[in-house]
């Protein structure tokens, strides 16, 4: 099974943007609640992947200070893209929602991590 790390950043002030385009809110003024934004930002993801044929295995939420770390892993053994297909994809979906999100390779992401 090849693996990859799908790794999130995100600051709080982003649940405007997010919510209006994921959510019915009656008014998009009133901000998304920070519980809500791990949920809303991998429901962005997992569409995405879902279309790639990218099987989201695990994911963790970290919030802290109006700031959001979300980590996933998927199995990208039944992609139908390239993986610089979905790295591009998921890269513009996070510039539109203001997130940073980087796609790396499961060697990668343990190797960067051991340190």
């Amino acid at each position: 099974m090849e693996k990859i790390h799908l790794v999130i950043t995100a600051h709080s002030a982003i649940s405007k943007e997010i919510g209006c385009s994921t959510r019915h809110l009656p008014a998009c003024d009133d901000p998304v609640p920070d519980e809500s934004l791990c949920p809303l930002i991998s429901g962005v993801i997992q569409n995405i992947c879902d279309g790639a044929g990218a099987a989201i295995l695990q994911s963790q939420c970290f919030q802290s200070d109006r700031r959001v770390a979300l980590i996933m892993e998927a199995d990208a053994s039944a992609m139908t893209i390239p993986i610089e297909s979905l790295r591009s994809c998921l890269e513009l979906a996070g510039e539109k929602i203001g997130a940073v999100i980087r796609v790396q390779k499961e060697d990668l992401f343990r190797y960067m991590h051991r340190i």
